[in-house]
C-alpha cells in the first residue's frame, strides 16, 4: 500500500497534450494545448523509450485513421472453403490480441487507445456534445497495455475525470468559425491546466474569476473534483498565493507564430475540515493607472 501511494503521488495526473475535435460531416480540430514542461520531464524519465508527440495535423489524421476508423483486413480465416474466399477479399475483420490491446482498451470511465502504431500510449478520448476530447497521459515508465490494470494507473482514471470537467467549458453550439468562443474556451483550459496538471477545473469558480462574483441568488453549489477525490482533514488555515503565469498558445505549425504573454493572479484559499473546496478570487482596480 505504501509503494502504490508513493507512485501515484509522483505522477498524479499529468497530461502531455489536449485536443478538442468538432464532429460534423468530418472530424476537425477545434483547439489544442501542449505542455512542454511535461514533455521535458517525459524525455528524462523515459530516455530511449520517449516518443515525441506529432504535430496537430498528424494527430488529427491519426486519431481518425487509427482510433475512430480501423482499417479493414483482407484476411481469409483458415478452413474457409475456396468458393467463399471472394467474400473475404472485399474486406474482413481479423482479431490480433496484441495489436488490439494498443488500438483500444476499455477503462472504467471510457476507452483508451494509441497512435503512431502503438508507440504513443495511453491516448484517452470522450465524445460529448458533438465534440471529441482527446488527451495523452504522461506515465513515469513504459507499460504493457495488454497486462496493465486500472488499479495500477490511477492517473488514467483521473485524466478521464479532467476531460469530463473540461466538457463543461464547451458550449454545445460552439463551432470552428466562432473565434471568440474558442478564445474563451482556451482561457478556461489555460486556467484549469496551466502546466499539464489540473489545478482547478471547477467551471463555476473559473467563470467567477473571469467575470466577477455572481448574484447571491445564483446557484453556487460546488462539488469536489473527481481527479482530486479527498476532503481536507487537518487544522483550519487560510492561504494567500500570488501567482505569475506565462501563457502560451502553441499552434503546432511552423507557418503560425506561437503567442506568449504574462499575467498574474492573487488567490485566497481556505481549508476547512469536511468542505471540498473554497477559493476566493481577489480583484484589484486602480483607475489612475496600473496596480502597484
Amino acid at each position: 500500500e505504501h509503494n502504490f501511494g508513493h507512485s501515484a503521488s509522483n505522477m498524479a495526473c499529468m497530461l502531455r497534450g489536449l485536443w478538442i475535435f468538432h464532429a460534423e460531416a468530418d472530424v476537425r480540430l477545434l483547439t489544442s494545448r501542449r505542455f512542454p514542461t511535461v514533455e521535458r520531464k517525459m524525455q528524462k524519465l523515459l530516455g530511449d523509450d520517449y516518443v515525441a508527440l506529432p504535430c496537430d495535423e498528424d494527430i488529427n489524421i491519426m486519431f481518425i485513421d487509427e482510433v475512430l476508423h480501423e482499417e479493414e483486413d483482407h484476411h481469409i480465416p483458415p478452413g474457409v472453403p475456396e468458393p467463399f474466399h471472394e467474400d473475404f477479399r472485399q474486406g474482413s475483420f481479423a482479431w490480433n490480441t496484441q495489436k488490439e490491446a494498443y488500438v483500444e482498451k476499455l477503462w472504467p470511465l471510457g476507452p483508451i487507445a494509441s497512435i503512431c502504431q502503438g508507440k504513443i500510449w495511453p491516448l484517452l478520448f470522450l465524445f460529448k456534445k458533438g465534440f471529441y476530447l482527446v488527451t495523452v497521459v504522461a506515465l513515469e515508465k513504459k507499460y504493457t497495455p495488454e497486462t496493465v490494470r486500472a488499479l495500477e494507473l490511477p492517473q488514467i482514471t483521473a485524466a478521464f475525470a479532467v476531460l469530463e470537467d473540461i466538457c463543461d467549458f464547451i458550449p454545445s453550439n460552439l463551432t470552428i468559425a466562432d473565434v471568440a468562443g474558442i478564445a474563451e474556451l482556451q482561457y478556461y483550459i489555460r486556467s484549469a491546466i496551466p502546466f499539464g496538471s489540473p489545478v482547478n477545473t471547477n467551471y463555476h469558480l473559473l467563470r467567477t474569476v473571469r467575470q466577477g462574483f455572481p448574484n447571491r441568488e445564483e446557484e453556487t453549489t460546488q462539488r469536489s473534483p473527481a481527479w482530486k477525490p479527498y476532503l481536507y482533514k487537518g487544522k483550519s488555515k487560510l492561504s494567500l498565493s500570488i501567482v505569475e503565469t506565462v501563457n502560451c498558445t502553441l499552434y503546432g505549425k511552423p507557418e503560425y507564430e506561437d503567442e506568449c504573454y504574462i499575467a498574474g493572479h492573487v488567490y485566497c484559499c481556505v481549508d476547512l475540515p469536511g468542505i471540498p473546496e473554497i477559493s476566493i478570487p481577489i480583484s484589484f482596480q486602480n483607475g489612475s493607472g496600473p496596480p502597484p
